[in-house]
């Protein structure tokens, strides 16, 4: 037998038990059903940086790269092996990820292959 949906008293004093936190400029904070977690400091640049089609990254894997581009793009972007694990930074433009690919080719001497609907980042075959 399932259980009546709380009614609307019932979720406002649930609210009313949830002590008040203040954010200020720079923070964010995860808003879960479990909960409300700890405040914690926020890039707003990168945060916003979709806005202005531009991907901000600090210290994250090339895989990471990768998956955030193919949000954006139609065709798929496929990083291979230990290439995946690369920690990389920089700002690219979401729109354009033959610009990553580029900088992945010119710092890393990757192979590259295209198809109608993926790049393959592979390292070079000997």
């Amino acid at each position: 037998m399932s259980q009546p949906a709380p009614s609307l008293s019932d979720r406002t004093s649930e609210a009313a038990a949830v002590e008040p936190l203040a954010l200020t400029a720079g923070y964010r904070v995860a808003v879960t059903r479990a909960g409300i977690g700890g405040s914690e400091p926020v890039d707003a640049a990168a945060t916003i940086a979709w806005t202005q089609r531009q991907l901000i990254f600090d210290s994250a894997s090339a895989g990471d790269i990768a998956e955030e581009f193919n949000r954006y793009n139609s065709r798929h972007m496929i990083i291979d092996g230990n290439l995946a694990g690369l920690r990389l930074s920089g700002v690219f433009s979401s729109t354009d990820p033959m610009a990553f690919v580029r900088f992945l080719q010119d710092r890393f001497g990757v192979q590259v292959v295209e198809t109608d609907t993926e790049i393959r980042v592979e390292k070079k075959r000997s």
